[in-house]
């Protein structure tokens, strides 16, 4: 069973959900979406219960005018930017990127330990 919801005043904001709910009553997915003057900021989260098809999902989206800043998570994996210079990506696994103007200045650590830093788009140090 589905449910949609969705109001607003356009162009200054809207709002929407839609919840898929099994026969009995326990939830299978759920997804909220709501903007603020078109694409001034916006927001998406999407919530779906484990299948035998797929795994559970936990997702978040947050931006200002479409990419100045945006920012997602799944699942515990992190990402965040900030047009054009900054970005900073962090997974469960351990994994972590930290850019400033793409490799001006890039540090990243992999799950393993091992790190990369750039300067200046050279590569400074690699473990």
């Amino acid at each position: 069973k589905s449910t949609v919801t969705e109001q607003g005043l356009f162009p200054l904001w809207s709002t929407g959900s839609n919840a898929e709910v099994l026969l009995d009553g326990s939830p299978l997915s759920r997804t909220d979406e709501s903007a603020v003057l078109l694409a001034l900021y916006d927001t998406r989260h999407n919530v779906a219960t484990a299948t035998d098809k797929s795994p559970a999902t936990d997702y978040t989206r947050r931006r200002i005018l479409w990419r100045l800043w945006h920012y997602e998570r799944r699942n515990g994996d992190v990402s965040a930017d900030l047009f054009p210079f900054i970005t900073y990506d962090t997974r469960t696994d351990g994994f972590l990127k930290t850019s400033f103007l793409w490799r001006f200045f890039r540090y990243e650590r992999s799950p393993d330990g091992k790190a990369a830093c750039d300067l200046l788009f050279l590569p400074v140090w690699r473990e």
